[in-house]
Parts: structure tokens; C-alpha cells; sequence
């Protein structure tokens, strides 16, 4: 028995009747970019709706013709100066399409760009309050930033632009032991972004708690358009920055691009080589202090030596004439004393020779007698002079010492030993980056000798 049928083309022709004729106006539809082909000139969008879970529950392809180009994307991305790509909240004006050739399609004959601006902006506004509602905002703001650099964390993509600018410079100071790198790769664009940085961030905070003492965390990455840029603006990258226990430092993009992870760093900077420019010249100024420190303790140590020498010598001086006054004055006295004994002795001794003869002797005895305890007191006191400008000289020696030896801890030599280098040219010291891009050769003094460098890569 037949039964009544029509063919396959008859009966989408039939179904393309229906949606075009009850679907031939365009309405307004809210989705998300999830792929983009192009064939032919003519772009092939994929299209999904993602629930409040972050699940994908439909999804279409939308077409936008090759001859519609300019009224579309090419607007949208004048516009916004966003680049139309995958990951994109849009508007998209859609038209049904049947027919029994290519079935079911959707048409795209206009975009909001508007929409697109206030869905990223409204999606950072909500990140920002909820970054303030745990009050975390200032957590990496409120840290010291440092003033010198030895050990630095970096996190960049792994191929990036800005990370060669970066390099270029980091590499010279770890060359040369001036400051320490560790980088640690992440993925800055697409859909792994956010889980490849909060990664890295984590290895990075495991490292400093297991002990590992790093005195920044730069996250750097080169320019590009804004829509990669803001696949960096997600909550857990931004409460990954302000949880750091170290100054965060962010050079990401050029001068006018500007993410979330800029607003929570501890200091932000337009571009990867202004963030390596800020460490080096932090170092390379902290190296000049420290010249010019020890060229000050230098000349104080030379100052100090000569006055030492010269109150030395005074005081030497002044010991001498003390000891020859006091030798004088002695003699003087003991002089004195010697005239007034014989004085008296020549008056007894005449007194008692008219008394009488036979006491002479006694009485000459008795004279010497006396005259020899006045010269032993006059010995003694004149060796306790002695003695107490020895003991003086003495003391006055071993500051002497203590001195020079506290002075020579403060010489260049044991500078060196401690690390410390001295960059010359032509036994001159060079203390500036501006004198060092002047020279072609400078040599290095460390604690074991000298080294001549040639300089190329400064000019």
C-alpha cells in the first residue's frame, strides 16, 4: 500500500517557509564568542551561552558575509578598539536563516559595541568591589617597596616581547653578581590565562615559604590588543597580587594600557624595560653611594691619621718639656738644698771647731750622712718621674694601635674582601653610568686582583 510522501528538499522547503516567514525580522541576542573561521572572507562565529556556573548550555554558528565586513566588525573594532576575538560578551543582531540547502544558520547584521565596552567594564567594577569587600586593596600597596635588589621573582610569558627588553638588561645585572633572576613562565592570552598565572604565582609563594628570599615579584608582559589584556583582568589574579607577602611589581603593556593587576601592585610601571630600568638604577645608585661612602671613610680615615699624628707629636712634645721642666726644677731644687747643707755644714763645722776639735770628725760624719739621704730622695723622685711619663707614653701607644687598627678595618682592601668591587679607568674610579657608557675598556679590582673589561653593549 503507498503511502503519501514528499521528498527530502520538498520538506525543508516547507520547514523554510515556516521559520523565515514567522523569523524574517532580526532581534537583538546577548552570546559569547567561542570560535572564529574565516572561509572565503566570509566569518564563521561560534556562538554559546555560558549559566551562572560557568557551563556552556547552547551553542550556534552566526555567519557574517564577506560584504557585511565593514558594517560589523570593522565598526565594532573602530569603535571599542578592541580586536574581534574568541572570549568576547557581544550583541549580536541576528536574523533565522532555512533554506534546504545550507538548513539552519543565523545571520549577523549588526554588533553593539557598546555592549561589549560595558560588559568588560561591568565585569572589572565587580571584581574591584569584591576585592574591597575583603579589604584586600591595599594589602601589596601597604608593603615596604625595597630599596635594593639581589634576588628577583618573574613571571612572563615565555616568548613575549617585553620579556626580551627585559632580559636584556636582567642578564647583565646577574652576569655580573650584581642581582639574582628567577622566571617563571605563564600564559597571558586565552582561556588557560588565568589558571596558568595564579600557577605561577603559587610556585612562587611555595618558594618564599620554604625560605627562598626574593625582594620584588615583577609581572611583566609586552603590548597588545585590549581585548588580550583583559583576559588578565580576573578576581584570582588580582587577589593573587594583593596576597603576596613581597612588592608585587607590574609592567604590563604600553603607556595607555592598564589592567587590574596595575591598580593592586605595589608599583606600576608603563613597560617590562621601565620595571628593569627602576632595579637597575636602584642598584647601580646604591653602588654609588657606596663609593662615595667609601671614598668619605677614606679621606675621614686619612683626616683621622694625620690629627692622630699630629696630637701624637704634640703630646710626645709636651711630655718631653714636662720631663725637662720637672728634671730642671728638680736640679734647681736639689741644688739649692746641697748649697744651704754645705752653708750649714761650713757654719757647724766652724762653730764646732772653736768649740772644739775633737767633734770635728763626728760632725763631718754626720754631714755626709744627711747629704747622702738628700741625693737617694732626689734619685727616687726623679725615677718615679720617670716612670709615670713611661707609663703615660705607653698608654698613649696603645690607643695609637687601637686606632690604626680600627682604621685599617675601613680600607679599601678589606672592602674588597667583603665583595665590594672597584670599576676604574686609567687609575680613576668610575662612579656613574653616564662616565661608564663613555669608555671603551674600564678594570675591575675584586679581592684577588684586577680585570680588564671591554665595553660594548653599553654604548
Amino acid at each position: 500500500m503507498k503511502k503519501k510522501h514528499i521528498t527530502l528538499t520538498e520538506y525543508l522547503n516547507n520547514i523554510s517557509k515556516v521559520i523565515n516567514g514567522n523569523f524574517s525580522y532580526s532581534e537583538w541576542v546577548k552570546c559569547e564568542v567561542s570560535n572564529i573561521n574565516i572561509v572565503g572572507g566570509h566569518y564563521y562565529i561560534e556562538i554559546i551561552d555560558i549559566d551562572q556556573f560557568g557551563n556552556r548550555t547552547r551553542n550556534q554558528t552566526a555567519i557574517i558575509y564577506k560584504s557585511q565586513i565593514n558594517n560589523t566588525i570593522k565598526k565594532f573594532e573602530e569603535t571599542t578598539n578592541l580586536k574581534f576575538s574568541k572570549g568576547m560578551k557581544v550583541l549580536f543582531k541576528l536574523k533565522a536563516n532555512f533554506t534546504a540547502k545550507y538548513s539552519l544558520s543565523f545571520i549577523v547584521d549588526d554588533i553593539d559595541p557598546n555592549f561589549t565596552l560595558g560588559e568588560m567594564e561591568a565585569k572589572i567594577n565587580k571584581i574591584r568591589k569584591e576585592i574591597y569587600n575583603k579589604n584586600y586593596q591595599n594589602l601589596n600597596k601597604n608593603l615596604i617597596t625595597p630599596n635594593h635588589f639581589t634576588n628577583v621573582a618573574v613571571i612572563s610569558p615565555s616568548k613575549a616581547a617585553g620579556l626580551a627588553d627585559f632580559m636584556s638588561e636582567s642578564n647583565f645585572l646577574s652576569n655580573n653578581g650584581l642581582c639574582n633572576f628567577d622566571f617563571y613562565a605563564a600564559t597571558f592570552e586565552g582561556d588557560k590565562a588565568k589558571d596558568s598565572i595564579v600557577k605561577a604565582f603559587t610556585e612562587v609563594n611555595n618558594k618564599i615559604n620554604s625560605g627562598i628570599e626574593y625582594d620584588a615579584l615583577v609581572i611583566i608582559r609586552g603590548g597588545g590588543s585590549k581585548m588580550s589584556l583583559h583576559y588578565l583582568n580576573e578576581y584570582q589574579i588580582a587577589g593573587c597580587v594583593c596576597r603576596t607577602k613581597i612588592p608585587v611589581f607590574s609592567g604590563i603593556g604600553h603607556e595607555v594600557d592598564k589592567v587590574l593587576i596595575d591598580e593592586y601592585a605595589n608599583f606600576s610601571f608603563d613597560t617590562p624595560s621601565k620595571v628593569i630600568e627602576y632595579i637597575s638604577n636602584t642598584i647601580f645608585n646604591n653602588y654609588q653611594r657606596s663609593i662615595d661612602n667609601i671614598n668619605r671613610i677614606n679621606y675621614q680615615i686619612e683626616n683621622i691619621i694625620e690629627n692622630s699624628k699630629r696630637r701624637t707629636a704634640l703630646n710626645i712634645q709636651s711630655i718631653n718639656n714636662r720631663i725637662d721642666t720637672l728634671i730642671i726644677n728638680k736640679k734647681n731644687e736639689t741644688n739649692i738644698i746641697v748649697e744651704n747643707i754645705s752653708n750649714n755644714i761650713i757654719q757647724i763645722v766652724n762653730y764646732l771647731r772653736n768649740k772644739a776639735k775633737e767633734n770635728l770628725i763626728s760632725i763631718e760624719n754626720n754631714s755626709l750622712y744627711q747629704l747622702n739621704n738628700k741625693k737617694i730622695e732626689t734619685n727616687t723622685l726623679i725615677n718615679k718621674i720617670l716612670d709615670d711619663v713611661e707609663k703615660s707614653i705607653t698608654y698613649k701607644y696603645k690607643d695609637f694601635t687601637g686606632l690604626i687598627k680600627e682604621i685599617k678595618e675601613y680600607s679599601p682592601e678589606k672592602n674588597l674582601k667583603r665583595g665590594y668591587a672597584i670599576i676604574k679607568s686609567e687609575n680613576k674610579i668610575v662612579n656613574s653610568v653616564e662616565k661608564l657608557k663613555k669608555l671603551n675598556k674600564i678594570t675591575i679590582l675584586l679581592e684577588d686582583g684586577e680585570i680588564e673589561i671591554e665595553i660594548k653593549e653599553l654604548k
